[in-house]
């Protein structure tokens, strides 16, 4: 009977070993894992600063572009009143 004894603890022993182990490269897959996901993180992170700068340079980009189109559309308008106003002036002289 002690031998069974002997044996049923060198099993337990065995398995308490196992868990342990198992336990340990659990951990070292699980630090793994987040070394690799930490520069995806990072890329995302990137992207939205990205997007975020860009986004606010794109508004004011939009603002000013339609601002020069105003803008020329009034040069047009003056260009051509002055056009007018020469040859009245031609005409009339």
């Amino acid at each position: 009977m002690g031998a069974r004894k002997s044996l049923e603890d060198q099993f337990e022993q065995r398995l308490t070993q196992m868990a342990h182990v198992i336990e340990r490269k659990q951990n070292e897959l699980d630090s793994l894992a987040q070394r690799m996901q930490l520069p995806i993180d990072t890329d995302i992170l990137k992207m939205r600063l990205a997007k975020d700068l860009e986004q606010k340079y794109r508004f004011e980009l939009e603002n000013r572009m339609s601002e020069l189109e105003r803008t020329s559309d009034s040069l047009f308008e003056t260009k051509r009143q002055l056009d007018l106003i020469k040859i009245t002036y031609e005409s009339s002289r």
